[in-house]
């Protein structure tokens, strides 16, 4: 709890880790700041972030990072540096993302914590997901694959709606992909 206290309060992440001033950037950094605060997607962003152990945690997607294979080989190099999943999981990920996740969850090593947010009732009677959530714990259902049934009766039920993030800007204000 302390490390976490001294980062969040713009110190040095290697003095929280009781590092030398020569070895780790700080909160401070522009760079590191960015990459917390946008949010990593591939290997390559993290890859800074993971090598230098600026991270405790991989917070991302499996949707965003390119599926469940691109995913599971971020997951495994992070291993390698001791830091663990903390996979995102929030209602914008519909319950094939959230599925995929659980999955995931299970089959790596260095699983530390899944985001999870429940869908509304509309989403879930078109999504029908066999994964149930029960005192703080995930299950993925005893179906087949991910556990997530599409019911295309009740999906042509509601009128598409094209939506849109809003703008994502660095520091500067450039315009910056999600």
């Amino acid at each position: 709890m302390e490390r976490a206290v001294r980062a969040a309060h713009g110190l040095a992440l290697g003095d929280a880790l009781g590092l030398p001033a020569s070895e780790h950037r700080t909160v401070r950094d522009p760079w590191v700041r960015s990459m917390l605060r946008q949010g990593a997607s591939t290997v390559f962003d993290y890859q800074t972030l993971i090598t230098e152990r600026l991270i405790d945690y991989v917070r991302s997607a499996v949707t965003h990072t390119g599926g469940i294979t691109a995913m599971k080989k971020l997951l495994d190099f992070a291993a390698v540096y001791g830091i663990k999943s903390g996979i995102h999981g929030p209602t914008d990920i519909s319950p094939i993302g959230m599925a995929a996740a659980l999955h995931l969850d299970l089959a790596i090593h260095n699983f530390g914590i899944q985001e999870y947010m429940p869908h509304n009732e509309q989403t879930l009677e078109v999504f029908q997901t066999s994964f149930t959530f029960d005192r703080g714990f995930l299950h993925p259902g005893e179906q087949p694959g991910l556990g997530v049934e599409l019911n295309e009766s009740a999906a042509a039920a509601f009128d598409y709606t094209k939506a849109y993030l809003p703008v994502n800007r660095l520091e500067d204000g450039t315009v910056h992909d999600w």
